[in-house]
């Protein structure tokens, strides 16, 4: 009989474990890049480059002085297209990297290595546009296995996306933003270079 209930028990917090796991995840996370087959990441690729040619075009512009304004819609799909594809994941933190875009937050989700074992974790966050025309992140809510990370992880990711962002558009002061709007799927900068 307590081997019965033991069993049982257990399964239990299996079930528990899957369902929290599962309701983490969002139990519908988009396939990895490498798990695509050959003609979708071609097809993903392109549209990946599209964005970084925008970005490129932008930087250009304000190196060179130019005035104008831009508007850069970038979807999930480029996003985990070049973190995926681009970036040597096996040096980041975070393994299997994928974002997700909801009103008004970001979302990076994968697996972590903590205390021997792989374990979900979940950054989310807003996007901002400072007073001086710089965009900024604030991190909300940093979770490994649904459960609050260490404070001192949640500010190193905070440093790290600080120190980061600039770099997106080659750290030029001559690049200032309007607007950053995130949607379900996807997400709108505006501004302008000068």
């Amino acid at each position: 009989m307590k081997r019965i209930v033991g069993i049982v028990l257990l399964l239990l917090v299996g079930f528990v474990g899957y369902k929290v796991y599962r309701g983490f995840t969002g139990g519908n996370s988009k396939p990895s890049f490498a798990s695509l087959p050959a003609e979708e990441q071609e097809k993903r690729r392109a549209d990946a480059q599209k964005l970084v040619e925008q970005v490129e075009g932008i930087a250009k512009s304000a190196k060179s002085g130019q005035t104008k304004n831009f508007t850069l819609t970038a979807n999930e799909d480029q996003f985990n297209t070049l973190i995926q594809d681009r970036l040597r994941t096996q040096n980041l933190p975070i393994e299997n990297p994928q974002f997700k875009f909801t009103e008004d937050n970001v979302a990076l989700e994968g697996q972590a290595k903590y205390n021997g074992f792989k374990v979900p974790v979940a950054l989310s966050g807003k996007p901002s546009v400072k007073a001086d025309g710089t965009l900024d992140f604030t991190v909300d809510s940093l979770t490994l296995s649904s459960l609050p990370a260490p404070s001192e992880w949640k500010d190193k990711a905070q440093n790290a996306i600080a120190s980061g962002l600039p770099k997106a558009f080659g750290a030029n002061p001559n690049v200032h933003f309007k607007t950053v709007e995130v949607q379900d799927g996807k997400m709108t900068v505006t501004g302008k270079t000068n």
